[in-house]
Protein backbone atom coordinates (compact mmCIF):
# COMPACT_ATOMS: atom_id res chain seq x y z
CA UNK A 1 0.00 0.00 0.00
CA UNK A 2 1.41 3.35 -1.07
CA UNK A 3 1.64 6.34 1.26
CA UNK A 4 1.14 8.64 -1.73
CA UNK A 5 -2.11 10.58 -1.83
CA UNK A 6 -3.88 11.70 -4.97
CA UNK A 7 -6.10 14.56 -6.09
CA UNK A 8 -8.57 14.30 -8.96
CA UNK A 9 -9.26 17.60 -10.68
CA UNK A 10 -12.44 17.83 -12.74
CA UNK A 11 -12.72 20.74 -15.19
CA UNK A 12 -15.86 21.31 -17.20
CA UNK A 13 -17.50 23.67 -19.62
CA UNK A 14 -21.19 22.93 -20.00
CA UNK A 15 -23.70 24.88 -22.08
CA UNK A 16 -25.85 27.31 -20.12
CA UNK A 17 -28.00 29.17 -22.62
CA UNK A 18 -31.14 27.03 -22.52
CA UNK A 19 -33.19 26.34 -19.41
CA UNK A 20 -32.65 22.57 -19.69
CA UNK A 21 -28.88 23.07 -20.10
CA UNK A 22 -28.76 25.12 -16.91
CA UNK A 23 -30.73 22.39 -15.11
CA UNK A 24 -28.29 19.71 -16.31
CA UNK A 25 -25.32 21.87 -15.30
CA UNK A 26 -26.68 22.33 -11.78
CA UNK A 27 -27.49 18.63 -11.49
CA UNK A 28 -23.94 17.64 -12.49
CA UNK A 29 -22.45 20.15 -10.05
CA UNK A 30 -24.58 18.81 -7.18
CA UNK A 31 -23.66 15.22 -8.02
CA UNK A 32 -19.91 15.84 -8.06
CA UNK A 33 -20.21 17.60 -4.71
CA UNK A 34 -22.01 14.51 -3.32
CA UNK A 35 -18.95 12.49 -4.35
CA UNK A 36 -16.82 14.72 -2.11
CA UNK A 37 -15.45 17.17 -4.66
CA UNK A 38 -14.69 20.73 -3.53
CA UNK A 39 -14.97 23.76 -5.78
CA UNK A 40 -11.55 25.15 -6.58
CA UNK A 41 -12.74 27.73 -9.10
CA UNK A 42 -15.82 28.11 -11.25
CA UNK A 43 -16.26 24.78 -13.09
CA UNK A 44 -13.14 23.26 -11.49
CA UNK A 45 -13.55 20.75 -8.68
CA UNK A 46 -11.06 18.59 -6.75
CA UNK A 47 -11.23 15.57 -4.49
CA UNK A 48 -8.53 13.77 -2.50
CA UNK A 49 -8.02 9.99 -2.56
CA UNK A 50 -5.66 7.53 -0.87
CA UNK A 51 -5.26 5.17 -3.83
CA UNK A 52 -4.96 5.73 -7.57
CA UNK A 53 -7.58 3.04 -8.18
CA UNK A 54 -10.08 5.17 -6.21
CA UNK A 55 -9.31 8.07 -8.54
CA UNK A 56 -9.97 5.97 -11.62
CA UNK A 57 -13.21 4.66 -10.15
CA UNK A 58 -14.37 8.17 -9.26
CA UNK A 59 -13.71 9.39 -12.79
CA UNK A 60 -15.57 6.36 -14.14
CA UNK A 61 -18.56 7.19 -11.91
CA UNK A 62 -18.52 10.80 -13.07
CA UNK A 63 -18.55 9.66 -16.71
CA UNK A 64 -21.91 8.03 -16.00
CA UNK A 65 -23.28 11.29 -14.55
CA UNK A 66 -21.98 13.55 -17.32
CA UNK A 67 -24.56 15.49 -19.32
CA UNK A 68 -24.68 14.73 -23.06
CA UNK A 69 -23.61 18.24 -24.04
CA UNK A 70 -20.44 20.08 -23.07
CA UNK A 71 -16.81 19.32 -22.28
CA UNK A 72 -15.52 17.60 -19.13
CA UNK A 73 -11.91 16.71 -18.31
CA UNK A 74 -10.39 14.77 -15.41
CA UNK A 75 -6.80 14.92 -14.22
CA UNK A 76 -5.16 12.71 -11.60
CA UNK A 77 -2.40 14.43 -9.63
CA UNK A 78 -0.29 13.38 -6.70
CA UNK A 79 -0.59 15.58 -3.63
CA UNK A 80 2.95 16.77 -4.33
CA UNK A 81 1.92 17.88 -7.83
CA UNK A 82 -1.15 19.62 -6.41
CA UNK A 83 0.97 21.42 -3.80
CA UNK A 84 3.22 22.77 -6.56
CA UNK A 85 0.31 24.59 -8.23
CA UNK A 86 1.10 28.27 -8.63
CA UNK A 87 -1.36 30.88 -7.53
CA UNK A 88 -0.83 33.70 -9.96
CA UNK A 89 -3.46 35.95 -8.42
CA UNK A 90 -5.56 35.45 -5.33
CA UNK A 91 -4.97 33.16 -2.38
CA UNK A 92 -5.70 29.61 -1.26
CA UNK A 93 -9.43 29.03 -0.91
CA UNK A 94 -11.12 26.72 1.60
CA UNK A 95 -11.17 23.77 -0.82
CA UNK A 96 -7.41 24.00 -1.38
CA UNK A 97 -6.77 24.26 2.34
CA UNK A 98 -8.90 21.17 2.99
CA UNK A 99 -7.17 19.20 0.22
CA UNK A 100 -3.74 20.28 1.45
CA UNK A 101 -4.80 19.33 5.01
CA UNK A 102 -4.16 22.87 6.28
CA UNK A 103 -7.58 22.88 7.91
CA UNK A 104 -9.68 19.98 9.14
CA UNK A 105 -13.31 19.36 8.45
CA UNK A 106 -15.63 17.68 10.89
CA UNK A 107 -16.23 14.03 10.21
CA UNK A 108 -18.97 12.01 11.86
Amino acid sequence: MSSRKYVVMIMYDLPSKKKNDIKQNRKFRKEIMKYGYYQLQQSIYCCSFNEKEQCVKSISNLKKLAPRKGEIRGLILTNKNFEKMYIIKGKYNIAENILLKRIKILEF
